[in-house]
């Protein structure tokens, strides 16, 4: 059985992976395929970046400071968006469709940018904090690196919709490993 720190570095190496995959390719193979221009594409996904730079400005801070939000609620609500948002493009290719997952990826790029490390900081002492971190971003890379061409092989053999299937896959995943790594301490020794 996997430790707690390695439970919970793959738990969130997966979400952030399946978010990078989701906003890289997955979009832009959705775009292409309803026949828009490179233009529509950029001022769609920039409508998803500014959105999420004003709820990471705005909004999340006043609900941390509130209480309400915290990282590891940042976390599942960021993952949640992303499986919703994958299941709704697996279920309807349509220019609607891709419309209704705006807000969802809003949220998406406010949340899944910082929480996977906010998280990941609080949660493994202070004097293994560095190489916990280096690890998360280096298994984050690997997903980046991995995750776009087994994506791409799914749409080729399977369409567009098993691969956002499989983004939302590695969101349950991901936060399935996740819940399984946090109830056992606050803090993980040995990471």
């Amino acid at each position: 059985p996997l430790g707690a720190w390695t439970t919970l570095l793959v738990g969130l190496m997966l979400p952030e992976g399946a978010f990078v995959l989701f906003g890289s390719t997955m979009l832009a193979l959705r775009s292409h395929s309803m026949n828009w221009s490179a233009t529509q594409l950029g001022a769609y996904t920039s409508l998803w970046g500014l959105g999420g730079s004003v709820l990471s400005m705005a909004v999340w801070p006043r609900l941390y400071r509130s209480g309400v939000l915290d990282d590891h609620g940042a976390l599942r609500t960021g993952v949640v968006c992303l499986g919703l948002a994958s299941l709704v493009l697996a279920s309807d290719p349509g220019e609607t469709a891709f419309w209704c997952v705006l807000p969802l990826g809003v949220v998406c790029v406010g949340l899944l940018r910082t929480a996977p490390a906010a998280l990941m900081s609080k949660r493994v002492p202070a004097t293994s904090r560095g190489r916990a971190l280096a690890r998360l971003d280096a298994g984050s890379s690997a997903c980046r690196v991995l995750l776009p061409p087994a994506a791409g092989r799914l749409v080729d053999e399977f369409g567009q919709p098993c691969a956002f299937l499989f983004i939302a896959t590695l969101c349950a995943v991901g936060l399935l490993l996740v819940e399984a790594a946090l109830p056992r301490s606050t803090k993980i020794k040995g990471a």
